[in-house]
């Protein structure tokens, strides 16, 4: 799995600091928690959760925009 640029060199401990701030719902979380910080397939990651794989890549943008602002980098959708 690549992150999107400016993401990859996030830590684990970013991830999680992503995940527990309290804007991500209990979707999100557990989709950081098993798809980006564990790195199990979407399929995987998905059946885990009980939602659909596309599920987890509808949700993926918002995630990524949410670690942006919490890093301080500029939402994706905003960047010229």
């Amino acid at each position: 799995m690549a992150l999107p640029k400016g993401l990859e060199n996030m830590t684990r401990r970013d991830w999680e600091h992503v995940a527990d701030e309290g804007i991500c719902d209990l979707i999100d979380q557990q989709i950081i928690r098993l798809y980006i910080v564990g790195r199990l397939p979407q399929m995987d990651a998905a059946a885990e959760i009980g939602v659909d794989r596309k599920t987890i890549s509808r949700r993926l943008p918002h995630i990524y925009n949410t670690a942006r602002r919490l890093t301080g980098q500029p939402d994706k959708e905003k960047t010229p």
